[in-house]
């Protein structure tokens, strides 16, 4: 159990590694941590570009599942990243 901001999350073994599409509609299903570090706006730029000249992230985006939502452990700046991009490309979508 990791106790944060009074929560404790358990976190569930074995672990899934799963191929998922993430578009308008299911990157609601992510949520950030309380306790997560500030965003880096530069990174996040960086990502976002990367994105709409068709390259994908080299990284796989960790999460832990708690009540249907997917707890991020690694990948915030992805997620986030991905989130800006629906701002202005609403039809977007990736495969992790």
């Amino acid at each position: 159990m990791i106790n944060v901001n009074k929560e404790k999350i358990k976190i569930s073994k074995p672990y899934t590694q799963l191929v998922y599409e993430i578009n308008n509609r299911a990157i609601s299903n992510f949520a950030r941590p309380k306790w997560h570090r500030d965003f880096r706006e530069g990174h996040i730029e960086s990502i976002k570009c990367s994105l709409l000249n068709k390259n994908h992230f080299s990284e796989p985006i960790t999460v832990n599942s708690i009540n249907g939502k997917y707890i991020i452990l690694n990948g915030n700046h992805r997620i986030e990243a991905i989130k800006r991009i629906f701002k202005t490309t609403p039809n977007f979508s990736i495969v992790c």
